[in-house]
């Protein structure tokens, strides 16, 4: 195994360190808040009915949480809503 423990090379296997840097590296990483991740996810779960603009909400709220800008499809969701009403709109 070839890496780098406190800046001095491992060129020997790990031979001379009794833990492997990849079991260091995962036992130094951070853990992650419950919130921060669903249950959901991997789901197979088929959802029938709903609506589009739920989807459109889902997509939005998904791709922000990936890191694009999303604020394109805010302008359309609403220009949607401005041209549907919001009378059948669920809150």
């Amino acid at each position: 195994m070839l890496g780098t423990i406190n800046g001095d090379a491992d060129n020997n296997g790990g031979k001379d360190n009794p833990i492997p840097v990849s079991a260091r590296v995962m036992n130094t990483s951070q853990d992650i808040p419950d919130e921060m991740h669903s249950d959901l996810v991997g789901s197979k779960t088929v959802h029938n009915g709903g609506s589009m603009l739920g989807v459109m909400e889902d997509f939005i709220r998904i791709g922000e949480a990936m890191g694009y800008a999303m604020e394109g499809s805010v302008n359309d969701l609403a220009t949607i809503i401005d041209q549907q009403g919001d009378d059948n709109v669920i809150r």
